[in-house]
């Protein structure tokens, strides 16, 4: 997760592709596994959820969008913390789902409370 002031400027999708490039998300070339990255940019009021290749089929642009959608309201209310919860907990469904296995199996999956002033 990135929680950045502003792309200055720059496309969010071309923004965040570069960091994720950046920070090595995902797996190496090769090798089973997946990566994501949830970027978001405060003073643009802009998000992005970045998938790796290898977790395409299971978190398509339809299903991140989704997710967002129920991130929606928590951004208005300058929620991040609770914004976050929502994709995290969003993306543990959706992938226990696609996948078959229990997400209240998944430690850390139930993350409680983050809380995160942007302002600070």
């Amino acid at each position: 997760m990135a929680i950045i002031e502003t792309t200055g400027g720059a496309d969010i999708n071309d923004y965040s592709m570069s960091v994720a490039r950046g920070w090595g998300v995902g797996p190496p070339k090769g090798q089973e596994g997946g990566g994501l990255l949830l970027l978001i940019a405060v003073k643009d009021r802009k998000w992005r959820i970045q998938v790796s290749r290898a977790l395409e089929a299971d978190l398509p642009n339809e299903a991140t969008a989704e997710i967002g959608d129920r991130m929606r309201p928590h951004f208005s209310r300058g929620d991040y913390g609770a914004a976050v919860n929502e994709c995290v907990e969003g993306v543990v469904r959706r992938l226990a789902a696609r996948r078959g296995f229990d997400a209240e199996d998944v430690p850390g999956s139930k993350v409680g409370t983050i809380e995160i002033n942007p302002r600070a």
